[in-house]
């Protein structure tokens, strides 16, 4: 958990950054929105993943499951956020 907050402090100065810039660049808007989002879904996915959620299903299952979902939807923000920017 704080490395969760540890690691979102530097997306939310690049996120008050570029609003608050003269000329609002959509690029670092969105790229930082998408991380906003994406940093706490994927420590809640790496904390089922440890915490043996994977193990409680079997086969593919387990990734449909709440706390393995996470982990997906986290790399498809990450990936929207490399993309945006």
């Amino acid at each position: 958990m704080l490395l969760t907050i540890l690691f979102e402090v530097p997306v939310l100065r690049l996120f008050l950054t570029a609003m608050t810039a003269d000329r609002i660049e959509a690029a670092g808007t969105l790229a930082s929105i998408f991380m906003i989002l994406g940093l706490p879904m994927f420590a809640l996915g790496l904390y089922g993943l440890i915490g043996g959620a994977a193990a409680a299903a079997s086969g593919g299952r387990a990734w449909l499951r709440t706390p393995l979902a996470y982990l997906p939807v986290a790399l498809l923000l990450f990936i929207a956020a490399a993309l945006s920017s």
